[in-house]
């Protein structure tokens, strides 16, 4: 209190220019105090936003990496599926109308006398599955042997097991063939015998 009274005794006394000079000088150092007080929270704060910002980019980026990878992984796994189900029709086991046909074509071109071609089947959860089929014919040795190449190349087939080779009684020169073919998904699924 009695320095604030001095300094107003001392501006009191004072001349205008003096009185001017201090005014000015106690209302800039004001500012000067006024400026620190307020703008410093504030540049602090605009400071802390910022790395906010910077850490959010980053964030943003490693999402948009994540998302991309995720998107070529998703894309694999359709293309995955898209050649699945490709090779599934051309695997399909369940048309005897395409297969049937198609192989005593090949038998008769090749004089090859099939005697029996059924279906292998099982029970799946009370669904009957075609595995693959039970052949037994009679033809020459190579004739024969040339279709069951072809039968290993044509879609629905795998190979040949469990075949079994005999002279023809009826006919001098032929030989009489039984075997069994398996599916492909069969063969997949449980190892064929």
């Amino acid at each position: 209190m009695l320095r604030l009274r001095a300094l107003w005794d001392v501006m009191i006394h004072c001349s205008f220019q003096k009185q001017l000079g201090i005014v000015s000088l106690l209302t800039v150092s004001g500012c000067v105090i006024s400026f620190v007080l307020i703008w410093r929270p504030l540049f602090r704060a605009a400071v802390v936003r910022q790395a906010n910002q910077a850490e959010q980019v980053q964030h943003i980026q490693s999402l948009q990496k994540q998302n991309s990878h995720d998107q070529f992984m998703q894309t694999q796994w359709q293309i995955a599926e898209k050649q699945l189900e490709q090779q599934t029709k051309l695997l399909s086991h369940d048309s005897a109308e395409t297969l049937m046909p198609w192989l005593n074509i090949e038998a008769g071109k090749r004089d090859i006398h099939i005697h029996r071609l059924a279906w292998l089947r099982s029970d799946k959860n009370n669904q009957a599955v075609l595995q693959g089929i039970d052949l037994e014919m009679t033809g020459s040795y190579e004739a024969i042997k040339e279709i069951l190449i072809l039968m290993n190349h044509h879609p629905p087939l795998v190979q040949f097991q469990q075949v079994h080779w005999r002279q023809s009684k009826q006919d001098k020169g032929l030989v009489h063939m039984t075997g069994k073919a398996w599916f492909y998904h069969q063969c997949k699924e449980v190892p064929c015998v």
